[in-house]
């Protein structure tokens, strides 16, 4: 069988074999997943909506009653048309996480607490447990008596900043 010269000559000449498919090279049938981009004709983004306060009023009370049930609670409340199940949860993720930073919401009793120095008497049995039990915080928070509400952190924090009179 005789092959051609100028079969792997891919110039476009008329006498030479088309090896590639004309409509795979053309550029308007490449997708946005080879070239990295859209074109146009593809799915595209919704326009963000912000929440209005009743929404978010709802939000929460839909949460209160019905639990985390995303879609009855989109269907139960009234919300934007656009918005999905999806969306509920998702702001409401966001919503707890704005409340648990910002400092107005957090209860004043936690404040006290974190600010209520040892007193003596535990700073003697904290040195007293680190004596006996080592750097073992929780082991010696459970083995004497503290103020309520103490974590084995609060009395690491402390032991560091105590003088060595040991």
């Amino acid at each position: 069988m005789k092959v051609p010269k100028d079969v792997y000559n891919f110039s476009g000449s008329s006498d030479s074999i088309m090896v590639s498919s004309p409509e795979i090279a053309s550029p308007e049938h490449q997708n946005r997943f080879t070239t990295g981009f859209t074109s146009g004709t593809g799915p595209h983004r919704r326009p963000r909506i912000p929440y209005s306060k009743t929404e978010e009023d709802n939000l929460e009370k839909g949460v209160a009653k019905l639990g985390k049930f995303w879609k009855q609670i989109l269907c139960c409340y009234e919300f934007h048309p656009s918005r999905t199940a999806v969306d509920l949860m998702e702001k409401y993720k966001r919503m707890k996480l704005t409340d648990q930073r910002s400092p107005s919401n957090s209860s004043s009793r936690s404040n006290q607490r974190r600010n209520l120095p040892l007193s003596m008497a535990e700073e003697r049995r904290l040195r007293r447990g680190v004596r006996r039990h080592g750097y073992n915080w929780t082991t010696i928070l459970n083995s004497y008596h503290f103020v309520h509400g103490r974590t084995a952190k609060e009395l690491r924090d402390k032991w560091r900043g105590l003088p060595e009179q040991m």
